[in-house]
Formats: structure tokens, C-alpha cells, sequence
């Protein structure tokens, strides 16, 4: 586990972990029955991969082997991939080989350094 330098939290490479949780507590439903009401959607790393189709791409990346996960299909709530911490300086080089090889096999997905963000609005997506 790390600290964020500009953030007072931790985070580590808990995608198949978080996923599993938001199942198994019905939060993903939760999620998006409080999107339906207005609400906004904010993840950040991990956060941000469960959102997709589903969370198979980041497997180099993650530990699948820390979850019982057994559905990998994402929340959904975006129908493209996005690739956080491209620049990161531990697993920066990770992310693109993973954005790159994705890429080159025609995925629709969107790399992030660490100091951006992604806005999206029905179809307009916008790298902030």
C-alpha cells in the first residue's frame, strides 16, 4: 500500500478486490440507482476501472489472486476502458503496455496520467 502525496488516503492495486466487494453488497446497483437520481460517479484508480464493460484488461497490473471474484464484467457505467496511472513511476510502464496493447487490438480506451481526470457526459468525454 502507498500514500498519495496530494491526497490524505492510500491506495493499491484492489480492483478485483473492490469489484468483488460492490457485488457481493450489492453497491454497483446502488451506484447506479443513485446515478439514475442525479448523483455523480467519481472513481479514481481502481474506481475508475470498475466502471468499464468489465475489469479483465488491468489483470497484468492488478491481483486477481486477493479476491473470489468470479465475474469480472464491470459496473458498466461506460462503454469504453479507461488505463489509470500511465506516468505513475512504479506502474507507469505496466499501464502503457496494457493501453498500448489494447490499442493495437482496437479497444476503446482512454490512458490517464496521475494528475488527470476524465469527464464524461453521455457521449462527450473530456481529459481534464
Amino acid at each position: 500500500m502507498h500514500t498519495c502525496p496530494r491526497f490524505d488516503g492510500t491506495y493499491q492495486r484492489i480492483a478485483y478486490f473492490l469489484l468483488e466487494q460492490m457485488q457481493k453488497t450489492n453497491f454497483g446497483n446502488i451506484i447506479k440507482e443513485r446515478l439514475n437520481q442525479g448523483a455523480l460517479y467519481i472513481g479514481c484508480s481502481a474506481g475508475s476501472v470498475v466502471a468499464c464493460p468489465n475489469i479483465d484488461f488491468i489483470e497484468k497490473m492488478d491481483n486477481p489472486s486477493e479476491s473470489d471474484l468470479k465475474d469480472c464484467s464491470g459496473l458498466g457505467l461506460i462503454d469504453f476502458y479507461v488505463m489509470p496511472h500511465t506516468d505513475h513511476s512504479e506502474y507507469g510502464s505496466q499501464a502503457r503496455s496494457i493501453l498500448k496493447d489494447m490499442e493495437e487490438n482496437n479497444y476503446n480506451v482512454v490512458g490517464l496520467k496521475d494528475d488527470q481526470a476524465l469527464f464524461v457526459n453521455g457521449d462527450e468525454k473530456k481529459i481534464l
